[in-house]
């Protein structure tokens, strides 16, 4: 169990290697800087063990040998396994942690994704990024999103989805009842695909942390995503880092919509 002493001497380790621009990031999204090194390094330390698997020799031997769902470890698969393998794996309740985030996923491949997440009830954590028609196939995922009732995390980080991309996950947001934790950073979502996740924002009451980063959505979008926090009460944490354009008038809103969320309710 860490002391507070030793999550002390961590952070200033963190500090240390720290450039200010993530600093400024962290700052920006109502996460104060210290809050999100101690989140990076708890995540570092207790976060689920990477698996990085090289060959279909390999996938075959793992999978055969290891319990349903990987005992939680975190499955990294190279190109070298084909995705029908790993298609299988999800259909065998094998994988609970899968990041394809590096993996050359095809309009195909991701079809067939989303419609295994439509039933998959072992899946708690995805990381994909599809190399071709990326917003065909958020629309894929958003629409398993309405039925899926086990991810946890969902990372669609550069993965050019574009603001109908956006839409589409955020029409999965407005009816799924489980996820915790969403990325879309680094895609040119706009204010129109911020003003879609600040729409859903108002009907899901699961969302804890939201990354949009680099997503081009303006003082308009961020006023969206306000708008939307103002009637959601679950909601902790955004990053808005390398938004360029959002007043701080827009970012202390915000600011304070996440504070009223992270106050524990007093009981009468």
């Amino acid at each position: 169990m860490s002391t507070p002493l030793f999550q002390f001497m961590m952070l200033m380790m963190m500090r240390s290697t720290l450039s200010s621009a993530t600093r400024v990031t962290l700052s920006r999204t109502g996460l104060l800087p210290e809050e999100g090194i101690l989140q990076s390094i708890m995540n570092f330390a207790f976060g689920p063990k990477e698996v990085i698997i090289e060959s279909e020799e390999e996938w075959n031997t793992k999978v055969k040998q290891l319990p349903q769902a990987f005992d939680g470890m975190k499955i990294i698969p190279t190109e070298e396994i084909r995705f029908e393998e790993i298609l299988q794996a999800l259909k065998e309740k094998k994988i609970a942690n899968l990041d394809l985030s590096e993996y050359v996923l095809s309009e195909e491949n991701c079809l067939d994704l989303a419609e295994e997440l439509k039933k998959n009830q072992t899946l708690t954590n995805l990381d994909v990024c599809p190399s071709e028609n990326a917003p065909e196939c958020a629309r894929a995922i958003g629409a398993a999103l309405e039925t899926n009732s086990t991810l946890k995390s969902l990372y669609l980080a550069n993965s050019n989805i574009g603001s109908e991309g956006a839409k589409a996950i955020a029409k999965g947001l407005e009816k799924n009842l489980m996820l915790k934790e969403v990325s879309l950073g680094n895609n040119n979502i706009r204010s129109e695909g911020a003003k879609a996740i600040g729409d859903a924002l108002i009907e899901n009451q699961s969302l804890q942390i939201l990354y949009l980063d680099g997503t081009n959505i303006g003082d308009d979008g961020a006023k969206s995503i306000a708008k939307g926090l103002e009637k959601n009460l679950m909601l902790k944490d955004i990053f808005l880092g390398m938004n360029f354009d959002i007043s701080g008038e827009t970012i202390a809103m915000i600011k304070k919509l996440l504070d009223r969320n992270k106050t524990p309710t007093r009981k009468i």
